[in-house]
């Protein structure tokens, strides 16, 4: 099985402990997906981002949540894009590679002011099916 998770800088590793529980632990190649947003007005030509420190801040986030996806047995790589809307830059990674299931991680606790959820975004959007896992206990 072939899955996409994508990792924002505030998603907690905690959701994805119960996957084992849910996916098994054999046969499972993780693919964690970071898209960096970038404001509208930069070139995303020029960006060299090992100059940017919010880019290192994501790259940790997407190594601790990697290794914690490795320790379940799952095979894992990471894969880091820049986008001017972070569900744009999901779909058109499901678009361009097969995936069997997303995981996405809903920030239930923190409310959305401007625009939709990237999870609310996506679910009309794309035939994948999506599993949704709350950062709540």
């Amino acid at each position: 099985m072939r899955i996409l998770v994508p990792v924002g800088l505030y998603t907690s590793p905690y959701p994805y402990r119960r996957l084992p529980k849910i996916l098994g632990r054999s046969n499972v190649e993780a693919i964690v997906f970071t898209a960096i947003p970038i404001p509208q007005p930069t070139s995303l030509d020029h960006i060299e981002d090992s100059d940017i420190e919010i880019v290192k801040k994501y790259r940790e986030k997407q190594d601790v949540i990697g290794q914690l996806l490795r320790e379940f047995g799952f095979r894992v790589s990471d894969k880091i894009v820049y986008a001017r809307d972070v569900a744009e830059a999901i779909q058109l990674e499901i678009r361009e590679h097969r995936y069997d299931l997303v995981v996405l991680v809903k920030r239930k606790r923190l409310p959305r002011f401007i625009g939709r959820s990237v999870s609310r975004t996506l679910l009309g959007k794309i035939d994948t099916p999506i599993l949704i896992l709350t950062m709540e206990e």
